[in-house]
């Protein structure tokens, strides 16, 4: 691994004069070439000044061939690196992933990408990849053919960024979840890196003359981090994939042992990888800039272009991945227990790695028990199904879009479930094409809305959208994401009525 350490210190060296870019930007600002000619202007009232801005541009010249030469070493040196280790990798090497283990259900070898946000399943993004370690790793993926990595990699929150994890501050470095558990300051030190995080999968890139990169990639699935593999020079963890539990266990499923359960919960992993992935982000959606030379030019790359492909990873138009609703999976017997090991997500709910968001104030919890109700009484017999609560998202999303005269993306309102077509009419008529799929099951269609409808009250909801992408993504159920989603729903709804009185 030394070699490898190496190679990335000079490729940290190689990097050093990339433009630094603040936040999350796509593009860094561009010098303002009015300006410029403006200042020259003003020089040119004297000899002086001519002679100086003649040396000025003689001197631009050179220094933009002297760029031009290092990044085509650097752009040489990445090919040598990259193709090399492609192709004289030992089978060892090669067995590093990342891979799926489908015993278990378990990601292994994944590289993690570490930022300061957060991403959810459900979502696309367009990254800008500038950084040395991160060039690294992300070109150590694509040197590799799709069809035996599947391009994935896992986003991890962790506030401040590189910035953070090079600062050797505890609550910053990589851990599992069963050592964030054993942290005594996790709670009174709330910034600090993630546990839990999302797989994501490259879909398309593009790389930049300056030596960065520019990725299209769609979220897929939870996880929760179970071993670290590596923390230099960027993370590698082995991580469980965390699928909501109405996806694959029933009620009755809850008194089952983990030995019992993770055999289920492994099953429904490796049939969202062998079905549903590439129906829920198109594989086809790709970034609408041009193809035609290896390395472009960064103002040639237009935002509007990318925006096309932003903020939903797109259904795709066939379903032939789909299996046919008879074909579905039989649910296994049920198997209770009395003692035995506990399932996974009672374990991350006791520790608080995932959680239940909390009611909103003024709002009625749809879930919660009402304390001034006896247990006998009706209305604390009858919880809403996820059933229910779909309906009842849907008609609280028709209420706001009335209110505020806001039309919801087509990509949302193509998860309508059958028999409320009538509910949020769009302009162009919901067509065959623009439906879901009959082979999409309800449960990961209620999943998909759960997400989406959360992304669109990122801008509107009290909580910010650091703040409430962490709870939907911390929701170990459909069923109390939607829960959440209509509580939430409620309170915009009655500020909006409130607004009008």
């Amino acid at each position: 691994m030394l070699w490898l350490s190496v190679a990335c210190i000079l490729l940290e060296i190689c990097f050093l004069r990339i433009p630094k870019v603040e936040g999350f930007s796509l593009f860094p600002p561009q010098l303002n070439p009015s300006l410029k000619s403006c200042l020259r202007r003003d020089r040119a009232t004297s000899t002086t000044s001519t002679t100086s801005t003649r040396l000025m541009q003689s001197n631009d010249d050179k220094e933009d061939d002297d760029e031009e030469r290092r990044m085509e070493m650097v752009r040489q040196l990445q090919k040598t690196f990259y193709q090399s280790t492609a192709t004289t990798s030992s089978d060892e090497d090669k067995d590093e992933g990342p891979y799926l283990e489908p015993e278990t259900g378990r990601m292994m070898h994944l590289p993690l990408w570490r930022v300061g946000w957060i991403e959810v399943p459900g979502r696309a993004n367009c990254l800008n990849v500038h950084e040395g370690h991160y060039t690294n790793m992300f070109e150590k993926i694509l040197a590799t053919p799709k069809e035996e990595n599947g391009w994935y990699f896992g986003h991890l929150h962790l506030p401040g960024g590189t910035k953070a994890s090079r600062s050797n501050e505890p609550q910053f470095a990589l851990k599992t979840w069963q050592e964030e558990c054993q942290d005594d300051t996790r709670f009174d030190i709330p910034e600090r890196s993630a546990v839990v995080g999302t797989l994501m999968r490259i879909a398309d890139y593009r790389r930049i003359q300056d030596g960065r990169l520019v990725i299209l990639v769609h979220a897929l699935e939870r996880f929760v981090v179970d071993t670290v593999v590596q923390s230099f020079p960027h993370g590698v963890a082995h991580v469980q994939i965390l699928p909501d539990t109405d996806l694959w266990m029933s009620d009755a499923t809850s008194k089952m042992d983990e030995n019992f359960a993770k055999v289920k919960r492994a099953k429904a992993v490796a049939d969202a990888f062998s079905y549903y992935h590439d129906y829920e982000c198109d594989p086809s959606i790709v970034l609408a800039l041009p193809q035609d030379t290896e390395y472009m030019k960064a103002q040639d790359i237009f935002g509007v272009e990318i925006a096309k492909c932003l903020p939903f990873a797109f259904l795709a138009e066939q379903d032939t991945l789909l299996p046919e609703p008879e074909q579905q999976p039989e649910e296994a017997e049920e198997a209770s227990f009395a003692g035995g090991t506990p399932l996974l997500e009672d374990l991350l709910q006791r520790d608080l790695i995932l959680r239940n968001p909390p009611p909103v104030v003024g709002i009625k919890s749809l879930l919660l028990p009402d304390p001034t109700m006896n247990d006998d009484d009706e209305g604390n017999q009858s919880a809403p199904t996820t059933d229910d609560l779909e309906r009842l998202v849907w008609q609280n999303l028709q209420d706001l879009c009335r209110a505020a005269r806001y039309k919801l993306p087509l990509e949302i309102a193509r998860l309508k479930p059958p028999g409320m077509e009538d509910v949020l009419p769009t302009e162009q008529p919901q067509t065959i094409e623009h439906s879901v799929s009959t082979k999409y099951p309800k449960a990961r269609r209620q999943w998909r809305l759960s997400f989406h409808v959360a992304s669109q009250l990122e801008n509107i909801s009290s909580e910010g959208v650091m703040e409430l992408r962490h709870k939907m993504l911390m929701t170990p159920s459909t069923r109390y994401r939607l829960a959440a989603l209509v509580e939430r729903l409620q309170d915009i709804n009655n500020t909006y009525m409130g607004q009008f009185e």
